[in-house]
């Protein structure tokens, strides 16, 4: 028969020796690295350690570390930026492009979004009691703090990345890319940070965007391998954000323009990270900034236009606003041009004359252009355009067109 015996950062568990063990009414103090010893007859063997980690009435999660992406950031040395190309920013650190939970210590890599820095914060729980040594590998500057204990105010630089490192190069001869050995107790938790400035990629070089944290455990006899794993999620915990919904305070206004001319919508909000705006009901692709620009319009951007911002807390759609167009119009005589393509033809005249309408009349060749005003038609919505496209019909033999104003 097998026998068991559950432990807590390496002491008995009193009465846990059967194949699984339960814990209830947790507390924080309940939180540690639990093993279990499994011995018959022959010998016994003890398992891996896991972490159990407790969440607090701060609000600390398991699973992960909490990332802000900072993208558009000018760097100001392609080969060695400095951090405080980060944290001179007018973004940082207060509203980031983006935020969220990474899984693991290691962020996305090759992103070609062009220069971009990243705060990563969180907490490093030891599985078992040693000594640590942590690896840093980053393309291009990182810095990798730690705390004596989970206070952020402890925190100590303990390993930096200056050069241009491959993905997941725990290489011990990159200059500080490695930390001391570092004593830390099992289930505690130990405050973690990481600031990191990377520059556009360029593929020619062999180094893409990417960086990661891996570590030697007292459990592991040699430093981790070029290509291991990062440190995995499940030793690792984020304080949870919450994030107040964006509001508008400044909402956008109609606009009137001449046909030609260029238009501008404008919002300003507080707590937005992102901004869509919106033609009717259809998104406008790459309009993603407080103002909307409509360059030489025309009457088909003489509609509703509006703006929804957003954050990580939430979404609020600006009011409605329109564009409407002043028409100034040239009542001097013009001439049509034409040209015909395949089976269409196609009529235009000047935009000055838009508000011009296009008549047409069908008859035989023979009976040549009637007088008869009865006999024209307007050709449908000519009046809102400077071109026509028709189809050319040859039972009816010929054509006739003329603008008139009004």
């Amino acid at each position: 028969p097998l026998n068991y015996q559950w432990r807590k950062n390496g002491t008995n568990l009193s009465g846990a020796t059967s194949a699984s063990v339960a814990l209830s009414s947790l507390t924080v103090g309940d939180a540690g690295g639990f093993d279990v010893v499994v011995a018959n007859s022959f010998g016994s063997i003890t398992s891996a350690p896991a972490v159990l980690s407790v969440t607090s009435a701060g609000g600390v999660a398991a699973g992960g570390l909490w990332r802000d992406f900072f993208q558009g950031i000018t760097i100001t040395n392609l080969y060695h930026p400095p951090m405080s190309d980060l944290t001179n920013n007018v973004a940082y650190p207060n509203s980031p492009t983006s935020s969220g939970v990474i899984s693991s210590f290691e962020t996305p890599r090759d992103l070609n979004v062009g220069d971009y820095g990243q705060h990563i914060t969180g907490y490093v729980l030891p599985p078992v009691t040693g000594n640590y040594r942590f690896f840093l590998a980053a393309d291009q500057t990182a810095q990798l703090y730690l705390s004596t204990n989970q206070l952020a105010a402890n925190k100590v630089l303990i390993a930096e990345n200056t050069e241009r490192v491959d993905y997941r190069y725990w290489d011990t001869e990159v200059f500080g890319a490695e930390s001391a050995a570092i004593p830390l107790l099992a289930g505690q938790r130990y405050y973690v940070e990481v600031l990191h400035v990377s520059p556009d990629y360029s593929p020619a070089d062999g180094y893409l965007n990417n960086l990661g944290v891996a570590w030697q455990t007292p459990a592991d006899s040699a430093p981790p391998a070029i290509g291991a794993p990062p440190i995995p999620g499940n030793y690792l915990a984020y304080d949870q954000h919450t994030f107040a919904p964006p509001g508008i305070t400044g909402q956008p206004t109609n606009v009137v323009v001449g046909i030609g001319s260029n238009a501008t919508f404008t919002v300003t909000a507080t707590n937005a990270t992102g901004y869509a705006w919106r033609k009717i009901s259809a998104a406008i692709g790459g309009a993603n900034d407080t103002s909307l620009t409509l360059n030489n319009v025309s009457f088909g951007d003489a509609t509703n236009y509006s703006v929804i911002v957003g954050n990580l807390g939430g979404s609020v759609t600006s009011s409605v606003v329109s564009l409407t167009l002043i028409i100034s119009v040239n009542t001097n005589p013009t001439n049509i041009i034409t040209s015909v393509s395949g089976t269409n033809l196609t009529l235009s005249w000047p935009a000055d004359r838009i508000g011009w309408r296009l008549l047409q009349q069908t008859n035989n060749l023979a009976n040549g252009v009637s007088r008869n005003t009865n006999d024209w038609a307007t050709v449908a919505n000519s009046s809102a355009t400077n071109k026509v496209v028709i189809g050319i019909d040859r039972a009816k033999k010929a054509g006739f067109y003329r603008m008139v104003y009004p």
